[in-house]
């Protein structure tokens, strides 16, 4: 089945917010170029470049290094996916496998190298300016085993949501996407079931108590609500996270003010714990 250009994007979407979902989870520094485009990994020092539009994986190197530590980086990383899918004399090319699992385990490859270039001459990711201050964490609570995921489509912590937020439970969808915006956490129905009027957000690392990020704040409050497949008939933007920077609380509070014009509601929403149960509660901004 040949897929149309429409569908191949909207899939690509997916892909690269699951990977980077992933690598949020797992505290890994990127660089994203667009929604469809590249996603940038250091690792040992090295470049490592998920081509997500075009299918490929490749690692840059640096010329002041030796080529016998080049051709061991890229044992590995034969070992690891076959011969016939490598390629690139001063570079190292995988094709043929595209799926975010498959990145990791080209990093893995990079990493068990023990190839680590000198700090001085290697790549340095730009780093994301990143919150570390964090909420509450799920550990040990009636909700252990929970993560985004969890927050989006389990009905035990959305009635939380959708008590603490006025959005009915029962008209929830979750995952909703759409053709230019990508895929919602979440959007409450309207009485007909046909369009939206409440969208919902979750940021990503909830189980740990992140913070809300720009990447979701942007999403929340300037992609989603722009999309004409939402945009007409929105009513209320909730979003759910571990806390909020002082400068993030500035800027919704400044969004929120433009979004009255329209007649739509923003709620901030934050998690909270009491001894093991964890709960939601309203900000006030």
């Amino acid at each position: 089945m040949k897929l149309d250009k429409e569908l191949a994007k909207k899939l690509m979407v997916e892909e690269a917010s699951n990977l980077i979902n992933e690598l949020e989870d797992l505290g890994i520094d990127y660089n994203k170029t667009s929604d469809t485009g590249r996603i940038d990994v250091e690792q040992n020092g090295f470049k490592c470049e998920y081509h997500m539009s075009e299918g490929f994986f490749v690692m840059g190197w640096e010329s002041n290094h030796s080529a016998e530590d080049l051709e061991t980086v890229r044992e590995y990383v034969v070992d690891a996916f076959g011969s016939d899918h490598v390629y690139g004399r001063t570079k190292i090319i995988v094709r043929n496998h595209t799926s975010p699992s498959d990145f990791f385990k080209f990093l893995k490859a990079v990493e068990d190298s023990n190839i680590i270039l000198d700090p001085d001459v290697s790549f340095t990711l730009k780093k994301r300016s990143r919150n570390t201050t964090s909420g509450v964490v799920f550990e040990n609570s009636n909700f252990s085993n929970a993560h985004e995921r969890a927050t989006t489509i389990g009905p035990r912590f959305m009635n939380m949501v959708c008590k603490a937020s006025g959005m009915d439970l029962f008209k929830m969808d979750a995952e909703w996407g759409t053709d230019d915006a990508g895929r919602i956490d979440g959007v409450e129905m309207d009485e007909t079931e046909k369009f939206p009027i409440s969208i919902y957000e979750c940021q990503s690392g909830i189980q740990n108590g992140a913070y809300l990020d720009d990447e979701h704040l942007n999403k929340s409050l300037l992609r989603y609500p722009s999309d004409p497949e939402i945009a007409p008939t929105l009513k209320k933007i909730v979003i759910l996270a571990g806390g909020y920077t002082k400068e993030h609380l500035i800027t919704i509070k400044w969004q929120s003010e433009l979004l009255k014009v329209k007649n739509i509601e923003v709620i901030l929403l934050k998690t909270n714990r009491i001894e093991d149960k964890i709960g939601v509660e309203i900000v006030n901004y």
